[in-house]
């Protein structure tokens, strides 16, 4: 997104320099002053497009929207339970639930790791929002004598303890 929004306004800077550079090579005149001036006017005008474009991009994308959790809205769509998970988390609906409360209303994991204390459930909550996002996030559910002990969002992959 930003490298395609780059690209453009630097070619319409180019064909903008270009533009002025034809007029005065084939009206036979010397460049002027004024040329300059409109020159420096199209590159301050693109690189204020530039900025103000990345930076409501940045604004849109950092903040995603945030849903109420339900558990039909969490079952059926995994790209979008990052909108979710806030409001899961905020109502703390996994408190002192045992493992099957947790998998009826989150479903099955994606992976679970076993340790000496217990085991834990990850649950892939999708790709963050973001410029420069690529890894996903997960939910970590610690699960510690057959209850929930506590719970948090772990980004990246989730193949290490």
């Amino acid at each position: 997104m930003i490298n395609s929004t780059i690209l453009v306004l630097l070619g319409c800077a180019v064909v903008a320099a270009f533009i002025v550079y034809r007029s005065c090579v084939y009206g036979k005149r010397r460049l002027r002053v004024h040329d300059i001036f409109y020159l420096g006017h199209v590159f301050i005008l693109t690189l204020v497009l530039f900025f103000s474009g990345v930076g409501g991009y940045l604004l849109i994308t950092r903040h995603p929207r945030k849903t109420a959790f339900t558990e039909e809205r969490w079952k059926a769509d995994p790209e979008k339970r990052a909108e979710l998970v806030d409001d899961l988390m905020r109502r703390r609906l996994l408190e002192s639930k045992d493992v099957a409360d947790v998998k009826a209303l989150l479903g099955r994991p994606v992976r679970v790791f076993d340790d000496s204390l217990g085991y834990r459930l990850a649950y892939y909550l999708g790709v963050k929002r973001g410029p420069f996002s690529t890894d996903p996030d997960f939910l970590i559910v610690d699960i510690r004598k057959g209850h929930v002990g506590h719970y948090y969002i772990k980004p990246g992959v989730p193949y290490i303890n």
